[in-house]
């Protein structure tokens, strides 16, 4: 397949994500309203690692985004309401992390 998004997820896999139940039950609910509203078969936007290809990269990010926190979900509304469902998953691939570690805040400054 022609792999043109990819992003990093949090599939639960036995022992590769360590978080704080709070923080889990607030992803799931969040991944959850996602899938949802953009009706994609998606377990997580908001890992953080995206690639995207070049010829992309006007369509996600040649706009202002609304919010500073769901950007990542933006990133998805872009290229469904583009592309389609349909492009979406025959190009775009879910990741999951070999192991995630919370380590409290995640902000990058």
């Amino acid at each position: 397949p022609d792999i043109q998004f990819a992003f990093m997820s949090k599939v639960p896999r036995k022992g590769a994500v360590d978080l704080p139940v709070k923080r889990y039950l607030m992803g799931r609910t969040l991944a959850l309203m996602t899938r949802m509203s953009l009706r994609l078969p998606v377990y997580d936007t908001q890992c953080g690692c995206k690639v995207i290809r070049r010829d992309l990269v006007s369509i996600v990010m040649g706009e202002s985004f609304i919010s500073p926190w769901l950007f990542d979900i933006e990133m998805f509304h872009r290229l469904v309401r583009r592309f389609g469902r349909d492009w979406f998953a025959r190009h775009a691939r879910e990741v999951p992390l070999e192991r995630l570690v919370d380590r409290g805040c995640s902000r990058i400054s």
